[in-house]
């Protein structure tokens, strides 16, 4: 009898986790205390049971104490949850010296440095090319991990980077830069920058937004 009651808690709990993924304990024992008439201390039991099985994934006090400290946009940019746009950054920032500085032959023909940094410049190139103008776009549309998974996320983000980087292409062909590296990269450089850059408005938007709610 008690699994039964314990199989029926799972299921309502993994359709409440749908529409509210970062939850806490008491977030659950409140939900269910709706639905179940049965003894609070019990219903606790039977969370705490399936959270340590990793039969259900709870949100962390710790996360919500982060969370409670995050009060500005200056907290949200210098905290873990701006870790997407600052990663970003950096390979934006990256990607420019290597691509100009290092030849275009140094991975097959280099040695040492030469060859280490052809690597590093093939690995930021492609990130760039193929990841994060389309990462930054679908950030931007969908802020947060509540409307995309991550692998949906990362999907949509490779192939909405490879259109991206055709429509640059299209668009340098018919001005008199030409389709050359320095228009392509600057170009596709500055696209992402501005998605990574408004990707984080719209996330911190949200962020507040959401816990606005939960405060109201």
């Amino acid at each position: 009898m008690k699994k039964h009651f314990e199989e029926k808690i799972l299921k309502e709990i993994q359709i409440y986790l749908k529409e509210n993924e970062q939850s806490s304990v008491q977030d659950i024992l409140k939900h269910l205390k709706g639905k179940f008439n049965a003894d609070q201390k019990e219903m606790l039991d039977i969370i705490k049971g399936l959270n340590k099985k990793d039969k259900i994934k709870l949100f962390e006090e710790e996360k919500q104490q982060q969370e409670k400290e995050i009060s500005s946009y200056i907290d949200y940019i210098f905290s873990k949850k701006a870790l997407d746009f600052w990663i970003s950054l950096a390979i934006i920032i990256i990607v420019l010296p290597l691509v100009l500085l290092v030849p275009e032959d140094s991975f097959t023909s280099g040695n040492g440095l030469y060859f280490f940094l052809g690597i590093l410049r093939m690995i930021f190139g492609g990130i760039i090319t193929i990841l994060l103008p389309g990462f930054g776009l679908i950030s931007t549309l969908y802020p947060t991990n509540k409307e995309l998974d991550t692998l949906q996320r990362y999907g949509l983000s490779f192939g909405l980077s490879i259109v991206i980087v055709v429509l640059v292409g299209l668009i340098l062909n018919f001005t008199p830069f030409g389709i050359t590296l320095i228009p392509i990269l600057f170009s596709i450089d500055l696209i992402t920058l501005t998605f990574t850059v408004l990707a984080l408005f719209m996330e911190m938007r949200a962020f507040f937004k959401d816990k606005n709610s939960k405060i109201s």
